[in-house]
């Protein structure tokens, strides 16, 4: 793993993480499934560009939420102790303290961090998904083209082009007409 990719870890914050990019080219997913030979090349390309970068991104997040579990998790402990020995509020018993903790304004606030945190983590997973499914997609379309082009001379041709040289020359496949020609 590259530094840079966690270098700004303290500073990522899911809220106002620029995800233009990745809607950019999620809205590129065509929503009947139909792609286009002459651009499945590129929007492969496109798709993979998009998910590499969603990648990076799940890892910084991820990362992220996990740091924001171990702070939830720390005043968490931090409120129960406090309401055990008296810190600022009325001392209860520790079985009390550890059913009120969640009034903690603290508490509370990392909490709903650490929950937005993983909500853009999961966004994130499934739009890595969508780019990864997209991508094999648009491969399979342009690896299917070639694959019928490769098989017999002119069977990768366009299906509407009826032109007089796609008769094969097997006996079985042709019918003599008067005048002997073969069709």
């Amino acid at each position: 793993m590259s530094n840079q990719l966690f270098s700004s870890l303290s500073t990522f914050n899911p809220e106002t993480e620029d995800t233009s990019y990745i809607n950019s080219i999620s809205a590129k997913i065509p929503k009947d499934g139909h792609i286009d030979l002459a651009i499945a090349e590129q929007l492969a390309t496109n798709f993979l560009h998009g998910a590499d970068y969603a990648a990076d991104l799940v890892c910084k997040c991820s990362a992220y939420a996990g740091m924001c579990e171990a702070e939830r998790r720390e005043i968490k402990a931090r409120a129960i102790d406090a309401r055990i020995n008296g810190n600022g509020v009325t001392k209860v018993a520790a079985s009390v303290a550890v059913q009120l903790f969640g009034d903690d304004a603290a508490y509370k606030a990392v909490h709903q961090k650490q929950a937005i945190a993983e909500a853009f983590l999961e966004w994130l997973r499934t739009k890595h998904k969508s780019l990864m499914a997209a991508h094999v997609l648009c491969k399979d379309i342009v690896k299917l083209y070639e694959t019928s082009r490769k098989q017999g001379n002119q069977a990768g041709r366009d299906p509407h082009d009826l032109d007089e040289d796609r008769v094969t020359s097997s006996d079985e496949n042709c019918t003599k007409v008067s005048g002997g020609e073969t069709w």
